[in-house]
């Protein structure tokens, strides 16, 4: 090899270097500002987040202590903020809008809305409902929301049975 190349591939190196490391500040500058908006909105009910999990749209904050679930949906510009005293809900459940479209003589199912659903402890009140994926805002291509709306189900549902045998 030849100085030029050696130089040449160096500077190479050097650019993809300086690009991911840009990349990788921004990511956990993202994350930071979604768990700072986190923590904001549990203290403002004075709880702490204990357990947490942040996605490019959807971060979900647990405060175990107080039994308090808090929840941030991302859509471009937006963010919805929702927080749940999980003491007053009986269970939860993973909701599944989909629909068949018929597609070169096969039959396809296609996810319209996903969301976690909170049955609450009075008969009279309505189901809350915390929106995971939507195929109007969120495009065509669910990216890991089934599995987190199933995972955090499960954390409530375990949580709220566990209430349920210590009482």
């Amino acid at each position: 090899m030849n100085t030029s190349t050696i130089i040449a591939v160096a500077i190479i190196f050097a650019i993809v270097l300086i690009l991911y490391l840009v990349l990788s500040m921004n990511k956990k500058n993202k994350e930071k500002k979604k768990l700072q908006m986190l923590t904001d909105l549990a203290s403002k009910q004075n709880c702490n987040i204990t357990k947490y999990e942040l996605t490019s749209k959807i971060s979900l904050g647990l405060d175990e202590r107080n039994n308090f679930l808090f929840y941030l949906k991302t859509t471009g510009e937006n963010t919805e903020t929702r927080y749940l005293n999980l003491s007053e809900v009986k269970k939860c459940k993973v909701v599944n809008t989909n629909r068949t479209v018929r597609f070169n003589n096969s039959n396809s199912v296609v996810v319209e809305r996903l969301e976690i659903s909170f049955e609450p402890n009075g008969k009279t009140a309505e189901p809350v409902l915390l929106e995971f994926y939507n195929v109007n805002t969120d495009g065509s291509i669910l990216n890991g929301e089934l599995q987190l709306a199933e995972k955090w189900s499960a954390i409530v549902n375990e949580r709220l049975n566990a209430k349920k045998v210590n009482h």
